[in-house]
């Protein structure tokens, strides 16, 4: 079989029955709930950001809402989780898409003109909030390339996943970012429990 395939097929049947079911995973697409939890989940563990997340959109429940918050309300909500700096990225990018009616673009480069959005929460945002498939490269991607395809570049990086993610977008992102945190981490890989053991180059 195909490796792309193989690959595919192995990721999709393990997440389906293994894969986190996050909350901002299970709702149905929304640009804005995306974003809100990309922004919130940089630097910060999931577990964590599970337990907040739900209260925050409750408040917020969209760019009008939160450009109309008072800056001390913002800040003393996410202070319960430690994130009282993101305060003025949430702020700012409502004040800026007030411009554009409260709509969020759906073009990378204006998402990554945005305080405080750069190259992952963009592709993420598109990926997972307008089902446009953007490849989404972090440091856990590029780890788990640079073993189970032998790939550090990341343009290469990107073709490879864009052929994995044909069928099954969303799903196929998730598990690979399940994988990297349940198997594929830094410095000790737990090889011989992944899923993709098989066919990965670096225990091959």
């Amino acid at each position: 079989m195909d490796h792309n395939k193989k690959t595919t097929e192995l990721l999709l049947n393990w997440y389906n029955d293994n894969g986190r079911q996050f909350l901002w995973r299970k709702k149905e697409k929304d640009p804005y709930n995306i974003m809100v939890a990309e922004i919130l989940l940089q630097r910060t563990t999931a577990k964590s950001v599970e337990k907040f997340y739900t209260q925050f959109i409750k408040k917020y429940s969209d760019l009008k809402t939160l450009d109309q918050a008072k800056m001390d309300d913002l800040e003393d909500i996410l202070s319960n989780l430690g994130l009282l700096y993101k305060a003025k990225i949430f702020k700012r990018i409502a004040q800026k898409l007030k411009e554009n009616d409260y709509v969020i673009p759906k073009n990378k480069q204006e998402l990554m003109d945005l305080y405080g959005i750069g190259d992952y929460i963009s592709s993420a945002v598109l990926t997972f909030g307008f089902d446009i498939n953007t490849p989404i490269v972090d440091s856990n991607i590029r780890r788990f390339a640079s073993r189970f395809w032998d790939l550090t570049s990341d343009d290469l990086i990107k073709e490879k996943l864009i052929g994995i993610t044909s069928q099954n977008m969303k799903e196929i992102y998730f598990g690979l970012l399940d994988i990297c945190w349940y198997y594929c981490r830094a410095p000790k890989p737990q090889c011989n429990n992944c899923p993709l053991q098989s066919i990965c180059i670096f225990i091959n």
